[in-house]
């Protein structure tokens, strides 16, 4: 499932291996549960589970009770059971470093196919409709964005395999970078840098001592300047494709269109606040084009470009309030279990739930630019989000916690 993952024609293996996965987990658990050999398994706290269940049951109601249940209904099972039968699959399947060294091996093959497409062919700004094998770059760099936490993990493998999985993390870095850069997306540049501000707030204010290690600030200083210069190339590269150089990157980004696009975006929730559009409609994407006032934009922009702008269009403003709560306690989770005392004593452990933050962060923002909370994209954030969960949550016993791990750390 996670070597077809980032590829949008792979729906029907991806809903199989998913699907044969939990059936598998359930027998093994079965099985082992009669033997006494597995204890039952620690789930995230309660607030989490219940804004999970808040949102799959939310989507469902509006689904059901919608203009057109059969339709919103069948995406309610794409784009959000699924996405949470990933989650709960790799919350059990992910809780050791060698578990995730296998699935970071696995997810690196589809990150060096899908760089090395967007290299053969790259975002062309000037030819707005034209529609790459790999589905675009906003999809590309939405995949880049959900990835990017592992990388801090993929350093941390086992002594056994660490050399080859030190190389294989700076072969997805290089990657990334190529990638994006490839794209000219600025929102996933922002995204990243995003990500590494929240990780290292949170690694600083969860710490039990609050000393500063200059090592881990000498290394987020150089990383956020290469990614404000790649947020400032592309811009430079879209403003002068766009504007034959006329204008300075600041000035066209000012100019983005997506003020025209959100300013429809609130007409349409004003419409219909409370019970929305319809969830994942084809009419409703059609009627939003059409509102657009810019009549280039009109055909091919479908949707707000914001998930929970979108989710208010479709099922109105108590919808995006339950997408929001959820977001917002998956943040909490993950601040919660990085400054845990359990994980205090667990450094990998900690690390995860500190990657588990910016990830919540970079997704978030990423999709408040665009909207690909949907379809495989949502798929693999479950999934990831399941590892990162899973190893935040490692259930080992006491003489296990002290991991030999050596990497530059705020406390």
């Amino acid at each position: 499932m996670l070597l077809v993952a980032p590829f949008p024609g792979s729906a029907g293996l991806r809903g199989g291996f998913l699907l044969l996965s939990a059936i598998a987990l359930l027998i093994g658990f079965i099985r082992r549960r009669r033997t006494a050999d597995i204890k039952s398994p620690r789930l995230p706290s309660l607030l989490c589970v219940s804004a999970a269940l808040l949102w799959i049951g939310g989507v469902a109601t509006f689904s059901a009770f919608g203009p057109d249940p059969h339709t919103s209904l069948n995406a309610w099972r794409g784009d959000v059971l699924a996405p949470t039968l990933a989650c709960c699959v790799f919350y059990a399947l992910t809780t050791t470093r060698q578990d995730l060294l296998k699935f970071n091996l696995t997810l690196l093959i589809g990150l060096v196919v899908l760089s090395a497409m967007l290299v053969n062919d790259p975002f062309r700004p000037e030819d707005p409709t034209h529609t790459a094998l790999y589905g675009g770059v906003g999809r590309a760099t939405m995949w880049f964005t959900t990835l990017a936490p592992l990388l801090p993990l993929a350093w941390l493998a086992p002594p056994r395999w660490r050399t080859v999985a030190r190389v294989a993390c700076g072969m997805a870095f290089v990657a990334l970078l190529v990638g994006t850069w490839y794209s000219g997306n600025r929102a996933a540049w922002l995204s990243y840098a995003a990500m590494l501000l929240t990780g290292s707030a949170a690694a600083i204010l969860t710490a039990k001592r609050k000393n500063i290690s200059w090592r881990a600030m000498l290394l987020v200083v150089p990383l956020l300047a290469l990614l404000g210069a790649g947020f400032y190339a592309s811009s430079s590269y879209r403003a002068s494709v766009h504007t034959g150089n006329q204008e300075t990157p600041i000035e066209f980004l000012l100019k983005d269109n997506r003020g025209g696009i959100w300013h429809t975006a609130r007409e349409m929730i004003g419409e219909k606040p409370w019970a929305g559009h319809g969830y994942d409609l084809d009419r409703v994407g059609d009627d939003f084009t059409k509102r657009l006032q810019d009549t280039r934009l009109q055909g091919f922009v479908r949707h707000a470009h914001n998930v929970l702008l979108d989710y208010a269009i479709q099922m109105g403003i108590f919808a995006a309030a339950i997408l929001a709560i959820l977001f917002a306690a998956l943040f909490y989770e993950f601040w919660r279990l990085a400054a845990s005392t359990k994980n205090q004593r667990d450094q990998f452990a900690r690390i995860a739930a500190i990657c588990g933050v910016a990830l919540i962060t970079g997704v978030l923002l990423r999709n408040m630019v665009d909207d690909f909370f949907s379809r495989h994209m949502v798929l693999i954030f479950g999934a990831i989000l399941g590892m990162l969960l899973g190893l935040a949550n490692r259930r080992r016993e006491p003489h296990q916690l002290h991991a030999n791990i050596s990497v530059p750390s705020f406390s």
